[in-house]
């Protein structure tokens, strides 16, 4: 059917105003999307700096002092790398029983003396090689076939999980061996952010870095250390070549402010009941755009 022409021009006329409100919530939309991410940022970097737990500890009367929190970090780092020790001896035994088939245990390296920081007000700032270990157990995918298998492509950016898994069986080559609570940090192209504390055992991409806490170190509270954006800066300008990487000597050396157990619990509790809000506005904006 044909409008007459005066019925024409109001139907493209209403055409037009539909599509441009619809344009306009989509630009409006997509802003919120990129807000959130400022958001999320902002509530890592004053967590960090301790201001969401602030009346919470000043309510608090029996926190350790700066003192006894670098002196409890100092003993378990020591206990934490004995036990290394002992358990290599132990894999190495079980080797030499098997008659040295399988690939040949690594010896856990020696505990390196990271310079000493300053302390800074009420808390100890150390060197992150003082409170993770790195994880150098490689498996072959005939050791574990049916073990999950996390590559680069399994996390987006900024996402802490995979969306996806492989199986290891899928895979020729050798994967880094990773247990639950590990956190597993991609060093290629530090930008990306890709950060995983590990919910299971598997396998990862030789583009991960596997790092194990000491115990005074909460494995969500590293995580979430090593995702603010603070950390995704100082990692990158340590990267470089043509494809950027970091290695674990270049952000052993990142320092961080490292509050008690109970006070590194409260942070991640403030933090995540924060992120769960973003969550769900994220969540309502994908279904509305």
């Amino acid at each position: 059917p044909i409008s007459p022409l005066p019925e024409q021009r109001a139907i493209v006329a209403k055409i037009e105003e539909l599509f441009s409100d619809l344009d306009k919530g989509i630009a409006d939309l997509k802003k919120a999307q990129e807000q959130l991410v400022i958001f999320r940022q902002a509530v890592l970097k004053k967590a960090f700096e301790g201001e969401l737990t602030k009346e919470w500890r000043e309510q608090q009367t029996d926190l350790p002092t700066a003192e006894e929190l670098l002196e409890q970090i100092k003993e378990e780092r020591q206990k934490h790398y004995e036990q290394q020790l002992e358990n290599w001896k132990q894999e190495l035994k079980a080797w030499e029983e098997n008659g040295k088939e399988a690939k040949k245990p690594t010896k856990p390296k020696k505990l390196i003396p990271y310079p000493t920081i300053n302390q800074l007000g009420e808390l100890p700032i150390l060197n992150l090689g003082e409170l993770v270990f790195q994880i150098s157990r490689k498996l072959m995918p005939q050791e574990a076939p049916n073990l999950p298998f996390i590559g680069m492509d399994c996390l987006n950016k900024n996402a802490l999980k995979p969306h996806f898994t492989y199986t290891f069986k899928e895979f020729k080559s050798a994967g880094n061996w990773f247990n639950e609570n590990h956190v597993l940090y991609g060093r290629l192209r530090p930008y990306l952010n890709k950060v995983y504390q590990a919910e299971y055992e598997g396998v990862a991409s030789g583009e991960f870095i596997i790092l194990e806490t000491i115990d005074s170190i909460y494995s969500n509270y590293l995580k979430l250390i090593i995702h603010q954006q603070d950390f995704v800066r100082w990692s990158n300008n340590q990267s470089s070549g043509d494809k950027p990487r970091v290695k674990f000597d270049q952000i052993a050396l990142y320092q961080i402010k490292v509050p008690s157990k109970i006070e590194q619990l409260q942070i991640v509790q403030e933090i995540e009941s924060r992120l769960s809000v973003c969550d769900n506005v994220e969540l309502s904006i994908s279904e509305s755009l």
